[in-house]
């Protein structure tokens, strides 16, 4: 374990990703299924062949920039796990600031009704709706693909007070109702900035990422 963590280290950073070392820790504790804490009390054991042939394969991936985020299928926000897979955007940590402020502005209302647009994998509507128990959230997203994982995420989270919606936001879908919050991290690159960010970006859903 010890020397396949230092060798995928080091193939990670060759191959240009930042994180190299958090995902070096990642990649072994989803092969083993071990925790970090396990991890160092086993770390002379040997793989097995199934483990060693599946780091392989999750290196080989990297190596193109293929996200992290979808070979495992599922991601950690704010503390849950949520499924992911190509046709919804990758959960990023810096979107738990939006939590943040989010469960301030709830934290004196009382039942309080939220609207999440843009819901994609309902990451942001589904934390709200269990950080604030006695909040309802609806959740509006266009497509069938980001909606399904959306539904999958609601029963792997039991977050019973939430609910996602296929609609436009342009369409006035939720209209006609009237809410104490409406949160939304909607398509925020610019056409001609695709070359700025990172190349996993170009296997995620162009439609979550580029705003016009």
């Amino acid at each position: 374990i010890f020397e396949a963590y230092n060798s995928t280290k080091k193939k990670l950073e060759k191959a240009g990703i930042e994180d190299y070392i958090f995902e070096a820790k990642q990649i072994i504790k989803h092969i083993t299924g071990l925790r970090s804490s396990e991890i160092l009390m086993n770390y002379t054991k040997e793989l097995t062949e199934f483990q060693s042939n599946n780091l392989t394969a999750i290196l080989r991936q990297r190596e193109l920039r293929y996200p992290l985020q979808y070979i495992f299928g599922e991601w950690s926000f704010y503390g849950r796990d949520f499924y992911v897979g190509p046709g919804v955007l990758v959960p990023r940590a810096d979107t738990e600031t939006v939590i943040e402020v989010c469960t301030e502005y709830l934290k004196d209302k009382k039942e309080p009704k939220i609207l999440d647009l843009c819901a994609g994998s309902g990451c942001i509507g589904i934390t709200l709706s269990k950080e604030k128990e006695d909040s309802s959230c609806l959740m509006v997203e266009k497509y069938p693909e980001a909606m399904r994982y959306a539904e999958k995420n609601i029963t792997r989270n039991k977050a019973e007070n939430a609910k996602v919606l296929a609609g436009d936001v342009f369409e006035g879908t939720a209209s006609g109702e009237k809410y104490d919050l409406i949160v939304s991290n909607p398509p925020y690159i610019a056409e001609n900035g695709t070359e700025e960010v990172s190349p996993e970006t170009k296997y995620e859903p162009e439609t979550a990422l580029i705003g016009g």
